[in-house]
């Protein structure tokens, strides 16, 4: 891998709040480093690793378990964080409600040349494109493991 690659990544998103789906407007970040990635991706997701084909490795959401997302790839995070209450007395409670997650993750592989598009261009890409790909699924919802985002 050499030293100056670089990570762009287009995220879009849509939750459910009082009982309506929100669609965020989707965005573009790029990095110089893959294992930033992490200070902007939705709910931590990271890159430990990426090798000369193009393959990128990740431990979200759990540190000890490394996955491999190959070029060409999409990988679907199934993730559930349980309502937590905590604090050390009443004046500091602090309240997490249960939080459900599905996230896309495609590795489009190793460019040797990126080319932005406008903002335009950007807002065109539809990411629910990914629900309807094939995919392999990561299910961690079950997981004793406690998930935090």
């Amino acid at each position: 891998m050499k030293d100056n690659i670089h990570t762009a990544v287009i995220m879009a998103g849509e939750f459910l709040s009082a009982n309506e789906w929100i669609r965020r407007k989707n965005q573009l970040k790029t990095s110089v480093h893959p294992a930033s990635v992490a200070s902007f991706a939705p709910y931590g997701f990271n890159i430990n690793q990426c090798d000369d084909d193009g393959n990128l490795w990740t431990n979200f959401p759990r540190p000890h378990i490394k996955l491999k997302i190959a070029p060409g790839k999409t990988a679907c995070f199934l993730c559930r964080r349980e309502e937590l209450l905590f604090g050390y007395d009443e004046a500091h409670n602090h309240y997490q409600p249960n939080l459900n997650l599905v996230l896309f993750v495609k590795n489009h592989g190793l460019h040797k040349d990126v080319y932005l598009k406008s903002h335009d261009d950007k807002s065109e890409y539809d990411s629910r494109i990914l629900c309807n790909e094939k995919f392999t699924t990561y299910d961690f919802r079950k997981n004793r493991s406690r998930y935090s985002f």
